[in-house]
C-alpha cells in the first residue's frame, strides 16, 4: 500500500506540473530562481508594517539544523510557506524539514508540493504533497537524504508549487524555484562536494555535456542486485537520465529507472530490475544510457549511447 500511495502521490504531482506548462519560462525552461532571505523570520514580520492580519502559529522553540529556523521560502496574500526547523530523522538515517503551510483564501482548497530539491548540486528526491482548506494552516513535514554525498547543506534549491485543488490544470497560484543558502553562505562561496568513487567504477559517457558513471553494483538479498549509477548534466538545461534496453548476462530485463537532473547539478541512482532471479554473481551488463527533456515526461530522447559494464 505504501508504494501504491507513492506512485499515486508522484502521478499527481506530474500532473499537477503539466497543469502548469503554460506559464512563461526562460531558455533555461524554468523561471529565474528566487533567493530566499534566510534572515526572514516570520516571529519578525508582524512589525513592520505588513502583517496580513493571518494567524499562522510562531515557529515552536527549539533545535535545528543549519540555521534554518522559521525561515519563510514563499508569502503572499493567498498562501505561505515556511521552514520551520530541521532535525534528524533516525529512522530514515535523513533530515527532518517540518514545515508550516497556511491558505489565506476564503474560499479555495490548496494544494502545496515540493518538486525537484537539490542540495549543494546534488539531487534528492522528495514527495511531498499537502492540501490546506481555505482558511486554514496546517504543519507538516518531509525528508530529504542528507548525508556523505551532499555535505551539509550550504545551498538548497527546491521547486514550490501551490495550487486551486478544484483546478490543477488551470494556472498555479506559485510556480518557482526558491534558493536558501544556509548562515555563511551565499552564490559566492558555495562549494559542491566531490563525486563518491569506488574501485571499479566505470565511466560508460563522459562527454562535455554529460557524464554517467557505473559505481557498482549493490546485491540487494532478492536475487536481483541494483546498479549504482552517478549522473551529472553539465548543461544549461534540465534533464532526464535512465537506464534501458538491459541485459544481464544476456537475459533482458526491465529497468526502473528515471532521474532529473536540473542544469549544471548531479544525481546519484539506484536502478533495480525485473525479471528472474540471478544465480550466482552476474559478469556482463548492457544497457543504453537515454537522455531526453525533463520537461517532457514522454519526449523522446535526445542522446543514447549502448554501454557495457564488467564488474
Amino acid at each position: 500500500m505504501k508504494i501504491l500511495a507513492l506512485v499515486l502521490a508522484s502521478l499527481l504531482i506530474a500532473v499537477m506540473a503539466a497543469g502548469c506548462s503554460s506559464e512563461t519560462k526562460d531558455d533555461g525552461g524554468k523561471d529565474d530562481k528566487q533567493t530566499v532571505d534566510t534572515g526572514k523570520k516570520t516571529d519578525d514580520t508582524k512589525d513592520d508594517g505588513n502583517d496580513t492580519g493571518t494567524d499562522a502559529p510562531e515557529t515552536s522553540t527549539g533545535e535545528t539544523l543549519y540555521g534554518l529556523y522559521g525561515v519563510v521560502v514563499y508569502e503572499d496574500d493567498n498562501c505561505m510557506f515556511r521552514i520551520d526547523n530541521v532535525v534528524n530523522d533516525e529512522f530514515w538515517d535523513s533530515k527532518l524539514f517540518n514545515v508550516t503551510l497556511q491558505n489565506k483564501t476564503s474560499d479555495k482548497e490548496l494544494s502545496f508540493s515540493v518538486g525537484d530539491v537539490c542540495v549543494n548540486g546534488c539531487m534528492l528526491s522528495t514527495l511531498f504533497l499537502e492540501t490546506v482548506e481555505a482558511g486554514k494552516t496546517i504543519t507538516s513535514d518531509f525528508d530529504l537524504a542528507i548525508g556523505d554525498r551532499t555535505g551539509d547543506p550550504q545551498e538548497i534549491i527546491m521547486d514550490l508549487s501551490v495550487s486551486d485543488y478544484s483546478d490543477l490544470f488551470g494556472d498555479p497560484i506559485v510556480k518557482d524555484t526558491f534558493t536558501i543558502y544556509t548562515d555563511g553562505h551565499d552564490a559566492s562561496n558555495v562549494k559542491y562536494p566531490e563525486r563518491e568513487t569506488t574501485d571499479n567504477e566505470k565511466a560508460v559517457v563522459d562527454t562535455d555535456e554529460y557524464t554517467v558513471v557505473v559505481l557498482g553494483i549493490e546485491d540487494t538479498g532478492f536475487g536481483l542486485p541494483t546498479l549504482e549509477l552517478y549522473f551529472e548534466n553539465k548543461t544549461d538545461k534540465d534533464v532526464n537520465f535512465k537506464i534501458d534496453e538491459v541485459t544481464i548476462d544476456g537475459n533482458y530485463y526491465t529497468a526502473y529507472s528515471g532521474t532529473d537532473v536540473t542544469a549544471g547539478h548531479f544525481a546519484y541512482e539506484s536502478s533495480s530490475f525485473d525479471g528472474n532471479e540471478i544465480e550466482g554473481t552476474p559478469e556482463k551488463y548492457e544497457f543504453t544510457v537515454k537522455i531526453s527533456d525533463a520537461d517532457e515526461l514522454w519526449g523522446d530522447p535526445f542522446f543514447e549511447q549502448e554501454c557495457t559494464f564488467e564488474p
